[in-house]
C-alpha cells in the first residue's frame, strides 16, 4: 500500500526528475492535426527517464512518466499522480536522491493550493571531475587569478597554451588585452591588466566550467537547474546577464532565443561596462 502522504511526495520528486531531463538534454515533438506529443528521454544522475505527453489544442489531455532508478527502482505516474512504487520506497528513493548529491524537500502550501509542491536541489557537481586548469573558481580561472601580476601569466597555462597581447579601443582609450588560445590557436579566454595585474577575466571557451559544471553555451534554464537563486541584470550596454551563488562574476547571455551563456566574466572588463 502506498500512503496517501507519500504519494503526492513521490509523483511530485518524478516530475522534477523528468522536467531536469527535458532542460538538459531536451524532447522530441509529434504533431497530428491539433494533437501534439511530446517524448522525453534521458538520464539525469543516474536516473532513466521516460515521459509523454499529449496536448490538444495547446491543453494537457495526457500525461505518463516512469522513472528507473539507478538501483533499478521504478516510479511510474499518470496524470502526475502516482501510479506504482516498484523494487523501492519512498526511504529507498531519497536515499538514491541523495547519493546522486540531490537534496529533495517538501515546500510550504500556499493558501488554498491543492498540489503538492518539492524542490529538487543539487548539492555538488556530477559527472567527471573538473580539472584544475579548466575550473571557473570564485577568484580566477584555471590557475590564473585576479590581482595576480600579469608577469606571472604565461607560467600558469597549459604548455600547450599560447598568450597574444594586443591593444584595444574603448571609449577613446587604449587597453591592453591578453588573448590566451589553445594549441590549435582557438581563443581560451581574455585577460584584462590594470596597473600590471589582472584586472578581470573573460572566459568565452566551452572547455572551462564553473564548480558546479555551468559553461559557455548552457542555458538560462540549465543554470537554475544548478543554481536555483539567480539574479538576472543587464549592463549599460544592454546586455542581459545573470549573477550566481559562489561565482564572483557574471554569466553572459544571448539577448534572444534560448538565452545561452556566451561569455563568463570574473572580475572586472572595460569591455562589457
Amino acid at each position: 500500500m502506498i500512503s496517501s502522504e507519500i504519494e503526492p511526495q513521490m509523483a511530485a520528486l518524478a516530475d522534477a526528475l523528468g522536467i531536469r531531463v527535458q532542460v538538459t538534454q531536451g524532447s522530441q515533438s509529434l504533431a497530428r492535426g491539433n494533437t501534439v506529443t511530446r517524448a522525453t528521454r534521458g538520464e539525469f544522475r543516474g536516473f532513466k527517464v521516460q515521459a509523454v505527453e499529449k496536448f490538444e489544442n495547446g491543453k494537457v489531455i495526457s500525461e505518463e512518466t516512469i522513472v528507473t532508478t539507478p538501483r533499478n527502482g521504478i516510479v511510474k505516474t499518470v496524470g502526475r499522480v502516482l501510479a506504482s512504487l516498484q523494487k523501492t520506497d519512498q526511504a529507498g528513493l531519497l536515499a538514491e536522491v541523495s547519493a546522486a548529491g540531490m537534496e529533495y524537500s517538501p515546500l510550504p502550501a500556499h493558501a488554498g493550493e491543492k498540489n503538492f509542491r518539492g524542490q529538487l536541489r543539487l548539492l555538488n557537481y556530477w559527472g567527471r571531475p573538473i580539472p584544475d586548469d579548466r575550473l571557473i573558481s570564485r577568484e580566477g580561472v584555471g590557475r590564473v587569478f585576479l590581482r595576480m601580476p600579469l608577469a606571472l601569466l604565461k607560467g600558469r597555462l597549459a604548455a600547450t597554451d599560447s598568450v597574444l597581447k594586443r591593444k584595444v579601443l574603448i571609449n577613446d582609450v587604449y587597453h591592453d588585452v591578453y588573448k590566451v588560445m589553445d594549441q590549435r590557436n582557438n581563443p581560451l579566454f581574455f585577460v584584462y591588466e590594470k596597473e600590471g595585474k589582472v584586472q578581470g577575466i573573460r572566459v568565452v571557451s566551452e572547455d572551462f566550467r564553473t564548480g558546479r559544471g555551468i559553461g559557455i553555451s548552457n542555458s538560462l534554464d540549465q543554470i537554475r537547474i544548478h543554481y536555483p537563486i539567480i539574479t538576472q541584470l543587464r549592463s549599460e550596454k544592454k546586455l542581459p546577464f545573470v549573477k550566481v551563488e559562489g561565482v564572483a562574476g557574471i554569466l553572459i547571455l544571448e539577448d534572444e532565443g534560448d538565452k545561452k551563456v556566451v561569455a563568463i566574466l570574473i572580475g572586472d572588463s572595460p569591455e562589457f561596462n
